[in-house]
């Protein structure tokens, strides 16, 4: 009886080992660590787009603008001055019978053609555009046409043409001038243009 408790144990206690060994070469089962909740994606900031010129900003404009178109027109002086000089050289050409009259038109037309032409370079100055040139001329063929040389409100009429040019041709807020007004300016220039044309090559005569 004995014997038979024996082997009963020993087969009980190598199943027991059999077991272990069995469960020994398995590999646990991994620990699922429980991951933090996703976040929401914050949404994009729309930024305000910022609006090129204000209404404070548009007045800071149209007064550098203004500034820059006296260092302009200053600088077409020096151009006036050069095609004097070379007027004066050519009036005996001009001008074969001597007469003052006409030596002094001669040198107007000169000098104020002159300084237009060498306004066109100081449209650079600033970075005041074509625009501004295209409506100087638009406002400097009047000047052009009545050439009173003598009157008061003529001179103040020419100094005070460069800072209007400026706010005429202004972008006032845009990144390039309206096509309107680019058209207008132009359009007022060229009728200029041929009204001086007009006069002093047909009508003159």
């Amino acid at each position: 009886m004995a014997k038979r408790l024996d082997k009963a144990e020993r087969a009980r206690r190598e199943r027991e080992i059999a077991a272990r060994s069995a469960t020994v070469g398995k590999p646990r089962p991994a620990e699922v660590k429980p991951q933090p909740a996703a976040r929401p994606k914050a949404k994009p900031v729309t930024r305000p787009v910022s609006v090129r010129a204000t209404h404070r900003g548009i007045g800071s404009e149209l007064a550098e603008r203004a500034a820059w178109s006296m260092l302009a027109a200053l600088a077409a002086l020096v151009g006036a001055g050069i095609a004097l000089a070379i007027g004066n050289a050519l009036l005996p050409v001009l001008c074969p019978t001597d007469d003052a009259s006409c030596g002094l038109g001669w040198m107007v037309l000169i000098g104020m053609a002159g300084y237009a032409l060498a306004l066109l370079p100081a449209c650079a100055i600033g970075g005041l555009g074509i625009w501004f040139w295209v409506a100087y001329v638009a406002g400097y063929s009047p000047l052009l046409l009545m050439a009173a040389v003598g009157d008061w409100w003529w001179w103040t009429a020419l100094v005070l043409l460069p800072p209007v040019a400026a706010v005429a041709s202004a972008p006032l807020g845009h990144d390039k001038l309206p096509a309107q007004q680019r058209y207008g300016l132009l359009g007022i220039a060229v009728m200029g243009l041929a009204a001086v044309v007009w006069w002093y090559g047909f009508a003159a005569v």
